[in-house]
């Protein structure tokens, strides 16, 4: 399968019921659908922040599409509100 590239941008991380949420879009800059793209929210350590609710993953995107996905995890202390989110597909 042909290979794709990927872009992410998150807002900021705001409080709400209780969970830190962040919006991110995932767009597809390739030429070739991107299969199966997964996101993943990381803290400033590049661990992955857990538990955490994504509206939408494992999804498809068609070149030159995006999608808006929004992410949440428990807001407590030692949780990061500094996190990056990353995306990988199947083919990228």
């Amino acid at each position: 399968m042909p290979s794709t590239r990927l872009s992410t941008s998150s807002s900021t991380v705001r409080v709400v019921d209780g969970r830190n949420t962040v919006t991110t879009t995932v767009r597809n800059q390739g030429r070739t659908v991107a299969a199966l793209v997964r996101l993943a929210v990381r803290d400033q350590r590049g661990e992955r922040v857990l538990p955490a609710r994504y509206d939408d993953n494992y999804f498809w995107l068609l070149p030159g599409e995006t999608r808006e996905v929004r992410i949440s995890w428990p807001a407590r202390s030692g949780v990061a509100r500094q996190v990056t989110v990353t995306a990988q597909a199947y083919n990228s």
